[in-house]
């Protein structure tokens, strides 16, 4: 049973129709069976961003990783993927759970086709969608700029991407294009980077690896992932934040409680890491 398809709600099936049914029915399973490698490197990051720019001193911070194979690369949030499986959990023992004071963690995964110069997203609303996203494109320009990080040597270098303007450093020494989230595309692992307004921050905090250590990690899309279009998703989305009933409703998740209400409204990122489609 998938922990993510149980994100903070408690699900009572039952037949109903909406609007949304026809775009649900355009979107189909696929396995996308190019994603499948295994990670020769773990590295994990320290993740701080401002959810609300209301509230610019509230930072949420995040245990984000990043599994690096030979042909594909993974991004995910560790701290999701543990509160989902004590989520589920509980609603095996207790049949119902409480998200009142749990962290709301990053809900996006990205996966990178090295040999493919291709980038995929996986998203989950109650169920997880999968779909190609733009190539990223930072047009970085390298300075001369250099300091160092324990007993790494870092270049700085700097960059553009989606309405935000980043400062990143990277290690020459670990021959890494891929980074965290979208960042990629330097001669060296990223090691810090934030955009210049401090609003979402990247800090490495462990290099592992894993083929030394005897521990074998899979990338993989997860066997329930649906194929869709960037296009359709967003439509989805907003359909959910306009109506989640009738989400649940045309998507077969049927009536949704929350804390024991079907009162549900979910709020919009206030925040939005990318600005721009451009």
């Amino acid at each position: 049973m998938n922990p993510t398809f149980f994100v903070g709600f408690i699900l009572k099936y039952q037949s109903m129709k909406t609007t949304l049914t026809s775009l649900i029915l355009m979107i189909v399973q696929n396995s996308f069976g190019q994603i499948n490698d295994t990670a020769i490197h773990k590295i994990v990051y320290s993740f701080s961003f401002i959810k609300d720019t209301n509230q610019k001193l509230n930072y949420i911070s995040e245990n984000m990783v990043l599994l690096v194979g030979k042909k594909t690369s993974q991004y995910f949030s560790q701290d999701k993927l543990d509160r989902d499986t004590q989520m589920l959990k509980e609603f095996n023992e207790k049949g119902t759970f409480d998200m009142r004071g749990k962290k709301q963690a990053n809900l996006n995964q990205v996966y990178f086709s090295i040999e493919n110069k291709k980038i995929y997203r996986l998203d989950n609303l109650f169920k997880n969608y999968f779909f190609e996203d733009a190539f990223p494109d930072f047009m970085w320009k390298i300075t001369n700029q250099t300091k160092q990080l324990d007993n790494l040597n870092l270049i700085k270098a700097t960059g553009y991407f989606k309405g935000r303007n980043y400062v990143a450093w990277f290690a020459p020494e670990i021959p890494i294009s891929i980074g965290p989230w979208k960042l990629a595309g330097l001669p060296g692992l990223i090691v810090e980077a934030a955009d210049d307004k401090n609003l979402f921050v990247f800090k490495m905090t462990s290099f592992m690896t894993l083929n030394l250590l005897g521990d074998k990690k899979i990338i993989a899309l997860p066997d329930d992932a649906i194929k869709t279009t960037k296009k359709e998703f967003t439509t989805l989305k907003e359909s959910f934040y306009n109506d989640p009933q009738g989400y649940f409703n045309a998507t077969g998740l049927g009536t949704v409680t929350f804390n024991g209400s079907t009162n549900i409204k979910p709020k919009k990122p206030s925040n939005p890491i990318e600005l721009s489609d451009n």
